[in-house]
């Protein structure tokens, strides 16, 4: 009866172990995945800040431009 109740236990102690070593698996992936996404995320939004900073300047320049082109009375 105890080699039995041992084997059970060392059973489900393996049982265990392998379930957690496979969620751990799992969630170092989602992890990696999230972090991945949140990297093209960030890289995305600096790319269109620095576009509209661009597009900014450069209408900034075309106004200073026209004022700089007006007559002077």
């Amino acid at each position: 009866m105890k080699v039995q109740e041992a084997e059970i236990e060392r059973r489900e102690r393996e049982l265990i172990a392998t379930v957690l070593k496979q969620a751990e698996i799992e969630r170092q992936r989602i992890e990696t995945i999230a972090s991945a996404e949140r990297q093209r995320l960030m890289s995305e939004a600096e790319g269109r800040a620095s576009a509209i900073r661009a597009q900014g300047e450069a209408e900034a320049e075309i106004i200073f431009k026209k004022g700089e082109a007006k007559p002077r009375p």
